[in-house]
């Protein structure tokens, strides 16, 4: 019987049933950077321009580097993206019921969705 090794790639790299979990870690910290920024514009409204500020510097890097990292880099876009739509605010507004926690689930697994159909078609 033959034993299968599934060896991770690069970052930025995968196989098909194999999705980088640096990737994704560091997608998870773009998006909790991107929502402690909102939170604490919202806390200190003199920090207004320190959100719009990131925001293009973060977008304006990852499209530069795009080239050498096209995976991570549309998840670092995504994630930088989600953040200013705002799961904070949407946290926010609908904080006393269980809303709250199906939208981030359902936006999280649409976004999950979407990567893997993304990866899996772009492989062929």
């Amino acid at each position: 019987m033959q034993q299968t090794e599934i060896t991770p790639k690069p970052s930025g790299k995968s196989t098909k049933f194999y999705l980088h979990l640096a990737n994704w870690s560091e997608f998870f910290t773009w998006f909790s950077i991107g929502i402690a920024v909102s939170f604490l514009c919202q806390l200190v409204p003199k920090f207004f321009l320190l959100y719009p500020l990131g925001f293009v510097f973060a977008i304006g890097y990852f499209i530069v580097s795009f080239s050498t990292n096209k995976q991570g880099n549309l998840l670092r876009i995504l994630a930088v993206i989600s953040s200013l739509i705002g799961f904070w605010n949407v946290f926010y507004l609908y904080r006393d019921s269980i809303t709250t926690a199906v939208t981030i689930i359902t936006v999280l697994l649409a976004m999950g969705g979407a990567f893997v159909w993304y990866n899996f078609h772009s492989e062929r």
